[in-house]
């Protein structure tokens, strides 16, 4: 365990923030999500509600809707929080893929707010500013097919 994941795991938030211009944001992403999922500390996503009150960015709502879809499905109320990181990102930038593909992911789960028309004005969205992207092969309740992330955009957010 890193610095980095010590500060946060003491509640010493500060600290870990003070460490996040030193990493690069997948590296940021991999340690919260992997430590919210092994740890099941709340002390994890607390500290990106932290950070995102010292910063609020579209990245940062990305780490909160994957700490609470993978690390804390059994809470309850964790998809329709994550839901709310996800309009929140369409507040910030209505133009963001990640944001809007993050709409078509959290709108197709039942336990979210989320409605097929969320899912249809998202798909429609990247369908107007990203009208070649394998993500508008994805039907209403589906997921995607791993080789179909290779060959969008979404795979940008894997390499940066």
């Amino acid at each position: 365990m890193t610095g980095f994941e010590e500060f946060i795991l003491k509640g010493d938030f500060n600290s870990a923030y003070n460490l996040i211009d030193t990493m690069k944001a997948r590296e940021i992403s991999e340690k919260l999500i992997a430590n919210s999922i092994f740890d099941k500390n709340l002390l994890i996503y607390g500290f990106v509600a932290y950070a995102l009150l010292r910063k609020e960015t579209i990245a940062l709502h990305s780490i909160a809707i994957d700490i609470l879809t993978n690390a804390y499905t059994d809470v309850e109320g964790a998809y329709e929080l994550a839901y709310c990181h996800v309009k929140r990102q369409l507040e910030l930038d209505n133009t963001s893929f990640e944001a809007l593909s993050n709409m078509m992911f959290l709108s197709a789960f039942p336990d979210t707010s989320g409605t097929q028309e969320d899912f249809n004005w998202a798909k429609e969205r990247i369908a107007e500013l990203y009208p070649n992207d394998s993500i508008l092969k994805v039907e209403y309740g589906e997921g995607m097919k791993p080789e179909d992330v290779k060959k969008s955009k979404m795979a940008e957010f894997d390499n940066d």
